[in-house]
Parts: structure tokens; sequence; C-alpha cells
């Protein structure tokens, strides 16, 4: 998710991360020096960006994963 906030926060008001969630009134957002928290209130702007070829990944991680016999899965 890409995060422009109406006033500075640490220096800046563009942010890049992972959405983890949301908790009251803020999202909780992993950027590369941790995880933030940002009030709604701060968000000027936002933007959702899937990458495609992450979630395909993620897809066929699950299928193998799915696909073995549950006695290889407790090894």
């Amino acid at each position: 998710i890409k995060v422009k906030t109406n006033e500075l926060i640490d220096q800046r008001k563009n942010f890049r991360g992972i959405l983890r969630g949301v908790v009251n009134d803020e999202i909780r957002l992993e950027i590369a020096e941790g995880t933030i928290g940002l009030n709604f209130e701060w968000i000027e702007e936002a933007n959702l960006n899937i990458s495609l070829s992450d979630v395909l990944k993620e897809k066929k991680l699950q299928e193998k994963v799915l696909k073995k016999p549950v006695n290889k899965l407790m090894d």
C-alpha cells in the first residue's frame, strides 16, 4: 500500500509498505523501519498496489503444500 499523509511524520509524507491491519482509528503499515500506525485523520491519499506475481507465487506454494500427504507435513 502507498500512503500520503497530510502532515510530515518523521520528516516524511509518503509511506510504502505492507498493510498489516486496522486497529481502532489507524492502519498498521509494515515499512522498512518496522511496523507503524497511521491515524485515519493523517491520511490524505492511499493506494493499494497488488503484485499479481506475488499472488500467483503464494497460490502455487499453497497448492504444493496441500498436495503433500499429511504425514509429510509433520516431518
